[in-house]
């Protein structure tokens, strides 16, 4: 994941800067509805972005060059056929067919994945029966999957987030037992554990998704939509796998989330208010707000 240059200006309600869009910065997937959201730390808040048609069991999306991909699960041909969005616009493109290696079983999914410099690798499990999770990188061109080696981790790994330097990963069953954090080392799959995710009163929990947030962190963490946390964005030390919560986003059912970077479609950094991909006068009033707030 390439990462955004933002500045906020508190006072006036946005995100403005002279090198990057203010367009929206995270996405989430929401299954029950089948909808794509924004997503805000600050708040935090989910919006609905776009409806999309037929339903998809997904268990992550991820951003790149103004690509949503979207793994699936529930058994053949959906865990082979990934779905792909318009991050501009929220239109469905079309699916992108995957190729797994043959000594993989037909019931292997991709439960997470993230791109690291113009690669998308994920990670795999067997859906409904779990196995150690492996490392696999996905050609986004011909959707070839590459075993790259497995992990040692035996849990389900529910989510991936690269800061440019290290990858790291969050797994572990989703009833009842603690998460843990770790780092995975791209060249052996070999993983190095960090440590539990623990939250002050909050006893073992579930995350769907991690994922850096725009300009170099922080790591945010999704809660699983199976807890009694539905809906909570947290943000996680990379150094002890401590968590906080930020709060309640107003929409419950979000089971993955993805960050947009800057190099895909769009309009520039004059794009400061919706409809994005155009000039019109609500840039000229969200810049004129913010000027009068003295956001430079």
């Amino acid at each position: 994941m390439n990462r955004i240059v933002m500045t906020a200006c508190v006072g006036a309600g946005l995100v403005a800067s002279g090198v990057a869009s203010a367009q929206p910065t995270m996405f989430a997937w929401k299954q029950s509805v089948q909808g794509l959201y924004t997503v805000s730390a600050r708040g935090p808040s989910a919006e609905l972005f776009e409806f999309a048609a037929g339903f998809t069991q997904s268990p992550e999306i991820e951003y790149a060059q103004g690509v949503i991909y979207m793994s699936q699960t529930n058994g053949l041909p959906f865990n082979t056929t990934m779905r792909r969005f318009d991050a501009q616009t929220g239109d469905e493109m079309a699916p992108l067919l995957l190729t797994f290696p043959a000594f993989l079983p037909d019931d292997t999914v991709i439960t997470a994945m993230e791109f690291v410099d113009g690669v998308l690798w994920g990670a795999t499990t067997r859906e409904g029966l779990g196995s150690e999770a492996a490392l696999v990188t996905i050609n986004t061109t011909t959707g070839q999957v590459l075993y790259q080696g497995p992990t040692t981790i035996l849990d389900p790994i529910t989510g991936l987030a690269w800061d440019g330097s290290e990858m790291y990963a969050v797994a572990g069953r989703p009833a009842g037992t603690t998460l843990s954090l770790y780092t995975l080392d791209l060249n052996t799959a070999t993983p190095f554990t960090i440590g539990p995710i623990t939250v002050p009163g909050i006893p073992a929990l579930q995350l769907t998704a991690i994922e850096f947030g725009p300009d170099d962190g922080p790591l945010y963490a999704l809660a699983n939509i199976s807890g009694g946390n539905s809906g909570q964005l947290f943000v996680v030390s990379t150094q002890t796998g401590d968590a906080l919560p930020l709060g309640d986003m107003g929409e419950t059912g979000l089971v993955s989330l993805t960050t947009r970077d800057s190099d895909g479609p769009g309009c520039n950094a004059a794009d400061l208010d919706v409809p994005y991909g155009m000039h019109d006068f609500s840039d000229v009033f969200a810049f004129l707000k913010a000027f009068g707030s003295g956001c430079p």
